[in-house]
């Protein structure tokens, strides 16, 4: 019995033998260990409501009364596993709930933000409780007053003790253990090429983002993208209604609050899908034309095919919603892939940062930086490539590949042009000939020049009054502009400072890489950069990058990070401020891949096996994202 245990323990996890046949046998053995593990945690999830009596199972309205200005529901000591509440509102509403246990005199204090365009909410108490008290709820303060009434009204108080099926709970622990059992029983197949590592887990933890985000805004500016990638169109005109505007408004959409339960979440896609048409003779139709393309728009092209396509399937507006983020997910997914597979040093540190958590919640979401990381990654492979392959000539389909790939991102944020300097680096006898090396070095230099002018012109002409945030405040570009050239060296000052102190931090920290949108930060950020450095020196293979291109990656990040921060300094800074507003770490993400190729050095010897230490850093990130990805799912639809 021992040795036959040995010998299937062998088939399982030997990777050096394994068959095109057993490794099906191994991906159908995983997914079925995955569904078998998220049923089971979602009977622990329901435990305590399964293990109640009968009678205090199900959905109870209980009575209330008014104590002052604070709804009182006491009933005998029970378990509570959430409070469904009902209300008159016609805005986002407030909510302090105290629950306490009368007979041990536990208490339990709560804020409940609930969401603008209904008027239920379905709060957790998961507690032993024999009084629910609810005070101040208030309609809450939005700044443009839209939709702002003059008080709420509690009609309805009920204890919700219903077992139920979170999907999206069950299909973020299927992946996860699907992509754990992969990791360990097929690490050959997926560490032998590393796109092909990355194209598996990337799929997975989108399946997993897309099966608990809600249908509202989750990352920078997401209703602004919205309404782009639902403008650029391939039909003449679209349509909103007074509903979809609202949705996507987003100077609104950062006040409806997040859904704080499932039953939230499935109410709000039931409400939109409800009150929300985009054909023409729907109640309070606004229409208007399709934006006339632009190249600077381009990373709203793969969201606007895919709301393109359900218009005309003509889906409910929530599917509608996702397809959108489907398709710009899935150009992400598809350019950084290429990237990888281009890639011919630093596989592993350009695999972990296409799967950062930044690239990804943003790749799942309305947002053109999806197409900017994508592009950036693609056209650094291949400019990298141009380096360090010293026996083969640049051919013009890989010049190519990267000029119009580093094009985009520069019309997307012309911040970024100086990459494109980094060709006049290249050596004259990578070229076919000299006038091959011409047109290549010059054509590049021209549209880096052209692209920093188009962005340093007007920010010195003294007479622009375009630069400055919309949102108010005291922000003038061309004040702030003579405010620099009155004290260069302060200002030289400021900036080093505000560099110096958040360098790592912005570029390969959690500001930099660790943001999951705009709902929260990860776990365990300090890992980020130790598991990046680690795999930057330890990414050893027979090419490296010489110190002349090295030097030049210094220069050119630094004048990058010098115009990121200038630009806010111009745009969201106050005139004469002595702190520097508005910088994002995701302005940092195109220069983190060319800055870790700094540390690569043949000077470290590594005998550790490459394929379990590629795995190992992969499945640290795994275990990172999935794990936030969890908090996620707790905050806003458990």
């Amino acid at each position: 019995m021992k040795d036959k245990v040995i010998k299937l323990c062998k088939k399982i996890f030997d990777d050096e033998n394994a068959t095109v046949r057993g490794y099906v046998i191994r991906v159908l053995c995983s997914l079925l260990l995955a569904v078998i593990v998220a049923g089971a945690f979602e009977v622990r999830c329901n435990r305590d409501i399964l293990g109640l009596p009968k009678e205090q199972q199900g959905l109870f309205e209980v009575a209330y009364h008014m104590d002052g200005a604070t709804y009182v529901a006491e009933f005998d000591t029970r378990y509570v596993d959430k409070v469904r509440i009902e209300y008159d509102s016609n805005w986002s509403t407030k909510f302090d709930i105290l629950s306490t246990n009368v007979d041990t005199g536990a208490q339990y204090l709560t804020e409940d933000h609930n969401y603008a365009f209904f008027n239920v909410s379905v709060h957790r108490i998961e507690q032993e409780v024999s009084k629910i008290e609810l005070y101040n709820p208030v309609i809450e303060e939005i700044a443009t007053g839209l939709g702002v009434g003059v008080g709420v009204n509690v009609t309805h108080i009920y204890i919700d003790n219903r077992a139920e099926i979170n999907y999206g709970r069950v299909i973020l622990v299927t992946m996860f253990v699907f992509s754990v059992m992969m990791l360990v029983l097929c690490s050959k197949l997926l560490t032998g090429k590393m796109e092909r590592m990355f194209l598996f887990v990337a799929i997975g933890m989108g399946i997993g983002y897309f099966a608990i985000v809600p249908s509202q805004k989750i990352a920078w500016d997401e209703g602004i993208h919205f309404r782009m990638a639902y403008e650029t169109t391939l039909q003449p005109e679209v349509t909103y209604n007074e509903y979809s505007l609202q949705h996507s408004n987003d100077a609104l959409m950062w006040r409806l609050n997040f859904t704080q339960s499932y039953e939230e979440k499935l109410l709000l896609d039931e409400f939109l899908d409800e009150n929300i048409s985009y054909d023409a003779d729907t109640r309070g139709a606004v229409t208007v034309g399709h934006k006339k393309f632009k190249i600077a728009n381009i990373g709203y092209v793969p969201s606007g095919i895919g709301l393109t396509i359900g218009r005309l399937l003509k889906l409910d507006y929530t599917d509608l919603f996702r397809l959108g983020r489907i398709f710009n997910f899935a150009a992400y997914v598809a350019l950084a892939y290429f990237a990888i597979r281009r890639c011919k040093i630093g596989k592993v540190p350009m695999t972990l940062i296409a799967l950062m958590p930044t690239l990804m919640s943003t790749a799942v979401a309305y947002s053109r930086d999806a197409m900017l990381n994508g592009l950036a990654l693609l056209s650094m492979s291949y400019l990298i490539a141009m380096f360090v392959e010293k026996e083969e000539q640049i051919s013009w389909k890989n010049y190519m590949i990267f000029a119009v790939s580093m094009f985009l991102v520069c019309k997307i944020k012309a911040i970024y042009a100086p990459l494109l300097l980094l060709v006049l680096l290249i050596p004259k006898d990578r070229f076919k000939d000299k006038k091959t090396m011409y047109i290549m070095k010059g054509g590049v230099f021209l549209i880096a020049f052209l692209l920093v002018a188009s962005f340093m012109l007007p920010a010195v002409d003294p007479n622009n009054t375009s630069i400055g945030d919309s949102r108010g405040g005291d922000t003038s570009g061309a004040r702030q502009m003579a405010h620099i050239f009155g004290a260069p060296v302060a200002y030289a000052k400021l900036l080093l400072t505000s560099i110096e102190t958040n360098f790592i931090n912005y570029t390969f920290g959690m500001e930099g890489l660790g943001r999951l949108g705009q709902i929260m930060n990860i776990v365990h950020p300090e890992l980020l950069p130790v598991i990046l450095f680690l795999a930057a020196i330890l990414d050893r293979n027979d090419k490296k990058v010489d110190i002349l291109p090295k030097l030049g990656i210094i220069a050119m990040s630094f004048v990058i990070i010098c115009f990121v921060w200038t630009s806010m300094y111009l745009s969201f800074t106050e005139v004469g401020a002595n702190q520097i507003a508005g910088v994002q770490g995701r302005y940092f993400i195109p220069i983190v891949y060319p800055l870790l190729l700094l540390l690569n050095t043949d000077k470290i010897t590594v005998n550790l096996n490459r394929r379990v230490l590629n795995t190992v850093f992969i499945a640290i990130l795994v275990f990172i994202e999935y794990h936030s990805m969890y908090n996620v799912l707790n905050t806003i639809c458990a």
